[in-house]
């Protein structure tokens, strides 16, 4: 009996949150005009750790080259936050590189979505109102989210959940809803025997969500692409050339998934 009533609440709920979803991808279509605001990623490419029952977190940790950067913010000392940058630089895998080299084909694999209008990505990074919107450092308490996240050129990073500066930043860029993308720049261990040592493969996690104005979730989805080649490595130690190539190829695959999907969704959407 407690089976039945479990699969029938199961029933319910799938039927109520498809019913939410299809209204969703609706005033989607019936918006038609948005804008995607930020586009960021972690500023250092890390290895996947999968996360572990007892609630772990993935890639959380604080290595001590982002400490030094932030202290440097917090003393004024440009010297310590200068040497910080340069030490990371030399010994980190920066995602920045990746972010700029995929950032055309983005907005191809964003753009191929027919049901919708995107306002171009050069015309709105030039605006004052979007720009005039960026958070800034250190007043309002943000040094270490700034620091550790990284846009691509032109972009910057927005409280896209005020409403208040949603609503104000659509309006100015005369838009009817917000695209928000995130990505994840990873590597993750090669599985199985490996003959000579160990391997890493590129992991890439693409999250995008849409918005209205008022900063209300019409529809989020996250693709994630593994490659399936790999990279030699040495005490996890490898090539970054040729894993950002690696890298860059899973970015243009999960966006061309991503954006397949959502045009097959609003597609279907009546």
């Amino acid at each position: 009996m407690k089976r039945i009533i479990s699969l029938t609440a199961i029933f319910i709920i799938a039927v109520i949150f498809s019913g939410c979803m299809d209204k969703n991808l609706k005033t989607i279509k019936q918006k038609k005009q948005f804008a995607v605001i930020t586009i960021f990623a972690d500023s250092k490419v890390k290895e996947y750790k999968k996360p572990s029952k007892s609630g772990d977190k993935e890639n959380d940790e604080i290595d001590a080259g982002e400490s030094f950067k932030l202290l440097g913010k917090l003393t004024g000392s440009k010297k310590i936050e200068e040497t910080a940058e340069s030490v990371e630089k030399k010994f980190s895998h920066m995602t920045k590189p990746v972010l700029d080299q995929g950032f055309s084909s983005l907005e191809k694999n964003i753009n191929s979505v027919s049901e919708i209008k995107i306002l171009p990505f050069s015309s709105m990074t030039k605006n004052k109102a979007y720009t005039s919107s960026f958070k800034k450092e250190g007043k309002d308490g943000n040094w270490f989210e700034v620091m550790n996240l990284v846009f691509p050129e032109g972009f910057g990073n927005i409280e896209y959940t005020n409403s208040k500066i949603t609503e104000k930043l659509c309006s100015d860029l005369g838009v009817e809803g917000f695209i928000v993308i995130e990505v994840k720049f990873l590597t993750q261990k090669k599985e199985g025997i490996i003959l000579g040592g160990e391997a890493q493969q590129a992991r890439v996690s693409l999250k995008c969500g849409i918005y209205d104005k008022k900063a209300k979730v019409l529809w989020e989805k996250t693709e994630v692409e593994v490659s399936s080649k790999d990279v030699s490595a040495a005490s996890g130690i490898y090539n970054r050339d040729d894993m950002n190539k690696l890298l860059l190829d899973c970015y243009d695959k999960a966006g061309k998934n991503m954006f397949k999907n959502l045009s097959k969704d609003l597609s279907s959407a009546k």
